[in-house]
């Protein structure tokens, strides 16, 4: 007698594995896409040097030199793009604790937006949605060029991304 609910248990199993191995799949696209597009782009934003200090309202301008008196990354090298601990994939400022109060302000001090002005514009987000069509097209293209039973492999295989976690400074 055929057993319905271990087949059907054997599928589901094989579908939700190829889901996992696609969302793997897709998270490692908008990470490269964010690291070659978005990035680059949030530090064209705030690339000016000061002095003189930023406008209220406007992007703050970048300090001369990698450190900042207290020891902090500048907030142009702390741009960067990873995977948080859930498989999210995350662009902002790390080691520049600083970043956060330039973004939404302070009760001391006006917001110097330049994370979310960034991504609110249009030629950014045509930019980086294209760039991850291509990298998902090339991908799909390795998948296809594979053989039948590497593809096999490779669905029955739910692997976990490599985390690009920041530092715990």
């Amino acid at each position: 007698m055929l057993d319905l609910d271990t087949n059907l248990t054997g599928d589901l199993d094989g579908a939700q594995a190829v889901i996992d191995q696609l969302q793997i799949l897709f998270n490692e696209a908008l990470l490269e896409a964010a690291e070659l597009v978005l990035v680059p782009a949030i530090k064209q934003t705030i690339s000016e040097f000061s002095p003189p200090v930023s406008e209220p309202d406007m992007p703050p301008h970048t300090r001369v030199g990698v450190l900042d008196h207290q020891g902090f990354l500048s907030l142009i090298e702390s741009i960067r793009a990873w995977i948080d601990g859930t498989g999210a994939v995350v662009i902002g400022s790390d080691g520049c604790p600083y970043g956060l109060y330039l973004e939404v302000g302070t009760q001391h001090m006006a917001a110097r937006p330049w994370l979310q002005p960034t991504l609110d514009r249009n030629d950014v987000r045509h930019d980086f949605v294209a760039m991850v069509e291509s990298i998902l097209a090339r991908r799909f293209g390795e998948l296809g060029s594979a053989a039948p039973g590497d593809l096999q492999d490779s669905a029955t295989e739910v692997r976990t991304p490599s985390p690009i976690t920041p530092p715990l400074n």
